[in-house]
Order: C-alpha cells, then structure tokens, then sequence
C-alpha cells in the first residue's frame, strides 16, 4: 500500500478513507502487541474506555463499545471472573450498574499505555511535533463536528 495521497477523487471520500484506514491499521498494531497480554480485542476496548470512564453504567458503556447490552453483559461477567472489573450498584438509579476497573487491572493498564505509546510513536515517527500536534488538532474538530448532530438529536 502506497503512502502517498491520492491526487484524484473526491477530498471527503479520500479523508474519510485515510481516517479510517488509519484507524483500523493502529487498532491492528495494538491488538497484536497485547494479545500478548492475554487479553482479547473487545477486553482491552472496554480496559481502555473505563480508564477514561470509569464507574461507567454498563448500558452506557454498549452503547459507546457499539455493542448490544447483552454480549457487553457477558463480557463483562467474564471480566468479573478473572478479576479485571467490578461491578456495583449504581447509587442514583438502583436499576443501573456500574463497572469499574478493579485494582488487578491496573498493571495492565500501565502495560497497555505503554504499548499505546509505542504504537503513536510508530504511527508519527518522521512527522515533526508542529504536524503531529497539527493532525491531533485538525482530527480532533473533526470528531466535535461530527458529534454535534448526535448531541443535538440526544437533547430534543
């Protein structure tokens, strides 16, 4: 696969693509690096969105892993069982439970950061700190645009 820019074709069509070739291209890095670990793709996925979120509903957590409630009801029971998670009650709404990630995670935590910041260092390596901030910037508006209409839709 070239990595020049495509010179012809519509821009939408080929940022659309880049992004999500390059989505797809640093998932499959870090998945192979830490399957090492022992943990399989949707396990480390939902690691990763509990340090960002964590003590989040498990409702809440399918619908941001894309996934029904119920296959993230098993994985989490799964992740229960190897002591990688807990789940607690949530304390606003007694229907509602609430994952967090228990204190046996949190060495893997730190091994995933670490392969997370091999992979990001892989993906820029030869792009100066001014592109790479540039790039971070640029994609990060891009998802705030994006997320604007769901948010809308959410509120009305």
């Amino acid at each position: 696969m070239s990595s020049k820019l495509p010179e012809t074709g519509n821009p939408p069509d080929v940022f659309g693509l880049i992004a999500a070739d390059v989505a797809r291209l640093m998932r499959r890095n870090f998945n192979r690096q830490v399957q090492a670990l022992g943990l399989t793709q949707a396990q480390w996925i939902l690691l990763a969105r509990l340090c960002r979120r964590n003590g989040a509903r498990q409702a809440q957590l399918a619908d941001e892993l894309e996934m029904q409630p119920i296959s993230v009801g098993r994985l989490v029971d799964r992740m229960v069982s190897a002591g990688w998670v807990e789940r607690r009650p949530d304390p606003d709404d007694r229907r509602a439970v609430n994952v967090f990630l228990s204190e046996k995670a949190r060495p893997m935590i730190e091994r995933m950061r670490a392969i997370s910041q091999s992979v990001h260092d892989d993906a820029f390596r030869n792009i100066g700190e001014t592109d790479r901030q540039t790039a971070i910037r640029i994609m990060s508006l891009v998802r705030e645009n994006l997320s604007k209409p769901e948010l809308e839709a959410l509120a009305s």
